[in-house]
Parts: C-alpha cells; structure tokens; sequence
C-alpha cells in the first residue's frame, strides 16, 4: 500500500468548514501538520505555526528531563515552549536541538507545500524554564508536493538470541561469526544464496557498527543475535537452527570447556518474526489540490 503524507490544508479546510467537527481522526499525516492548520486557522504566522508543531510533535521530549507534555502558546511574532511537569525545563539549547530532529539539514525542514528556514530563527530563555523562538521563515513551493511512502514485502525472517561468557572467544568473535558464516553457507548452499544473514554483536559495535568510535572496547560478555531473511519462513528457521548449532560447538582457537559455547535465554531457539518489509516507494508527488486529494467522511456519533 501507498500512502502520502498530509499537509495542513486538508485540517486547515474542515476547521474552516460551516459545520466545523469538534473531532478530527486523520490518516498518514506529515507531523506538524495538525498544529500548523490550527495555528493558521487562527491567524498566526504559518512559520511559527509550522515550526511550533516540528518542535511539540514529540510532546515534551524536548524539555529537561523529557517529558510527556507539552505547551505551545502562538504569538505575533514568536512562541512559547513550556513543560507542563513543573519539575522539567524548556531550554533554549534543548528546543533547538530538537527542531533538527529527524531532519538532514539545520536550516532548511522541508514539507508539505514548502520550506521552514532557520536562518534567522533565534532560540531564548523567556524564563528559567520557558524558551521563546523567533525569526522562522515558511517559504512556499511553487508546485505543491507530498511524499509518498510505500513498502513490499521481500521475505520472511527468523533470529536466534546467544549469550557469550568465554573472554577467549569474545577476543576472536569476528573471526568465530565468520567462520559461522562461512561454515553455514557451505552446509545449505541452496538456502543461503537465498537468503541474509546479519550478526548483530551487542557488546561489540552492534549498534554504530562502523561508526563505533570505541571500537576497541569489549565487554566481559556479549549478546549475539543471528537474523536471517529468506523466502520463506521454513527456510529463514532452518539456517538460523544451523547458525545456533554451528556457534554453539564451534571448536575456536584456544577453546578450554567443550560442553557449549553460548548460553540461550529464549525457546523456541529459533524465533520467528514474520515479514520483512523495506521501503520501494519514496518519492514526491506533485499535486494541484492539497485538499481534494484527501477524501473526507463526516460522521455523527454520541447522539
């Protein structure tokens, strides 16, 4: 399925309707959105409206320490942010911190219809724990776009979750997972030209990876979880089990005990997570009518 993410227009047009809803259940929805349209409906600057929902989308996960709400307050020519918990601070630094959030670039967060620029934004303490933001721009697009997201589904996949303990296998672990690998694809050849294998080694780079600037630091045990991603689900089981049973008795240099090399916390040893999807859809769409390309259906309830 395909869908596109709304803008403000389609909010922005029922607010203004003559039988205005008191509730709005939308779809896929670029974030701000929804705060943007009723700032506009308002009145206020659609660049204060734009950047105040970029800024409160995420509640109060922008205040120190992060929370769960969050107040905007619109003015003239600025806005508020101020946590609700009283114990937490909106801090200039934090605000603008999260105004990048999920963003490539600092000055320029693209959406539906146009560009908020932050070149001349400015972020200041109103107070000890209130920050006033100034100075965002709203530049129009002149073709309209949305973006469109899709997924499919590639195959089905299955992990196995090993703990290690034995520092003389920790030391060669690379090696060791390689050799699994290795020894893996030569057992089921057919399977494994089929399918993917990930290690993901926490305890060593499994989270930066390659960007692990620690990358010399390793833990007195480690958790590796085996992924693969076949076809089918019998298939992604099947090498996963041979994956698990090939560490489990891999007999690395240096090995001592010989009862297990790995100690797993879950049954089944093999666990299946169903589909694998990927994005194959993600492009923008040029559009005539920001509001007539979302269908609206009111409904009437409590009555």
């Amino acid at each position: 399925m395909i869908t596109a993410q709304m803008g403000a227009e389609p909010y922005l047009a029922l607010l203004q309707a003559e039988n205005k809803p008191d509730v709005i259940i939308a779809g896929r929805t670029y974030d701000p959105s929804p705060t943007a349209a009723l700032g506009m409906y308002y009145g206020f600057d659609p660049a204060l409206a734009w950047h105040m929902g970029k800024i409160i989308e995420c509640g109060a996960i922008c205040c120190v320490p992060a929370g769960k709400t969050v107040l905007g307050t619109l003015r003239s020519d600025h806005f508020l942010i101020e946590p609700m918990d009283p114990n937490a601070k909106a801090m200039p630094h934090t605000v603008a911190a999260h105004t990048m959030y999920e963003k490539s670039s600092a000055l320029n967060l693209p959406g539906p219809g146009g560009v908020l620029n932050l070149e001349a934004c400015e972020f200041n303490a109103e107070t000890d724990r209130i920050t006033r933001v100034s100075g965002s721009r709203f530049i129009k697009d002149e073709q309209y776009t949305v973006k469109l997201e899709g997924a499919k589904v590639t195959g089905y996949r299955s992990i196995t979750v090993m703990g290690l303990r034995d520092p003389i296998l920790i030391s060669q672990i690379d090696e060791a997972l390689d050799y699994v690998k290795n020894q893996t694809e030569k057992e089921l050849p057919e399977e494994c030209a089929q399918s993917q294998i990930i290690f993901h080694p926490y305890g060593k780079n499994a989270t930066m990876k390659n960007l692990e600037s620690l990358a010399d630091e390793v833990g007195h045990e480690m958790c590796v979880i085996a992924e693969v991603a076949s076809p089918t689900q019998e298939m992604a089981h099947l090498v996963v089990n041979r994956i698990r049973t090939t560490l489990l008795h891999y007999g690395y240099p240096g090995r001592v005990a010989t009862s297990g090399n790995i100690g797993m916390p879950f049954t089944p040893l093999e666990i299946p997570l169903g589909k694998v999807c990927q994005f194959n859809v993600y492009h923008l769409l040029e559009i005539d009518d920001p509001v007539g390309q979302f269908p609206v259906r009111m409904q009437e309830v409590g009555r």
